[in-house]
């Protein structure tokens, strides 16, 4: 069964409010905090203090022809970050070389590794760089989260999104304190469907981000990986579209059109309607005729903080 669509159902606690700064790391902060600012203890009885476990791990999908927006976007982002979250590129082969010392956490996907049959086609022919693209989304998702679980570093949040997907981390991540703790399943996304979609059938805006808790991410990794991977080459190779309007023929096979379907394999997954978590975090700047700079598109989330 599909899952349905949750409006928020609890108020969240009270969160901290988002850091003027950057902030310290794991063993700078226990230090401040037993010994006080003025304290200052020998380098050799320093402690080995643990790297602090990231709030949110930032999966962007990208292509090896686009490195400066790439890098344009992804540094925007990152100044919106703490340093102990994670962001990693997924990208298609031949990136790292592109993007060296450009782009962050580069992990490159052939086509080899994320279909069984080591081929991507579509009716017959080759993948375009956009239908491979659809695959980076879930192969990268179930590669990292079980890279996570294996160190013991699974973090509280995934963001999966596009390479032109703006994000304020620290606004979206107080939205959604009162989400996301040990075992719960939750998801956020902004839900969109089309003329011709069968009715309540909707998906979710993959341009805005899909922001899953790590629990849920570890669930669909270990348990629905590579029942997930099956399901969205097979719907690259095969689908119809549905929208009755649709140029680009895309309705259909794009991971985002999945979300929900797959959703429904994990009983008690929640995907929520992201409207209902106030000002936007999120912005997809290639709505347009023209992709928008990530400067211009700082106003559509200039008011991004908790509701």
């Amino acid at each position: 069964p599909a899952a349905t669509l949750h409006f928020r159902d609890r108020i969240p606690p009270q969160c901290a409010a988002p850091s003027a700064g950057p902030r310290r790391d794991g063993a700078a902060a226990l230090l401040h905090a037993v010994c006080g600012a003025a304290f200052v203890m020998p380098i050799k009885h320093r402690l080995e203090v643990a790297a602090p476990r990231p709030r949110i791990h930032v999966l962007t999908v990208a292509g090896a022809k686009n490195v400066n927006y790439t890098a344009s976007v992804q540094e925007a982002v990152l100044a919106t970050m703490s340093p102990a979250d994670r962001y990693t590129t997924l990208c298609e082969p031949g990136c790292a070389t592109a993007g060296a010392g450009r782009l962050r956490g580069v992990v490159e996907v052939s086509p080899e590794e994320a279909f069984t049959d080591g081929r991507c086609a579509r009716k017959g022919y080759d993948c375009t760089g956009y239908e491979l693209a659809q695959m980076r989304f879930v192969y990268g998702l179930v590669l990292e989260a079980k890279a996570a679980l294996r160190d013991g570093a699974l973090p509280d949040w995934y963001l999966l999104k596009d390479d032109d997907t703006l994000v304020d981390v620290e606004g979206l991540l107080s939205q959604v304190c009162g989400y996301g703790g040990a075992g719960d399943l939750a998801s956020f996304a902004y839900p969109i469907s089309c003329p011709g979609a069968a009715a309540g059938r909707f998906w979710i805006a993959g341009g805005r981000g899909w922001l899953l808790s790590g629990a849920l991410a570890a669930r669909l990794a270990t348990e629905h990986g590579d029942e997930w991977l099956r399901l969205e080459a097979d719907r690259i190779r095969s689908s119809d579209p549905y929208c009755l309007v649709d140029p680009r023929q895309q309705s259909g096979y794009t991971w985002d059109s999945q979300v929900v379907e797959v959703l429904g394999w994990v009983p008690g997954a929640r995907l929520y309607d992201a409207n209902d978590l106030g000002p936007p975090c999120t912005w997809h700047l290639g709505d347009g005729l023209s992709k928008l700079s990530a400067e211009a598109g700082r106003r559509f989330i200039a008011g991004c903080a908790a509701a």
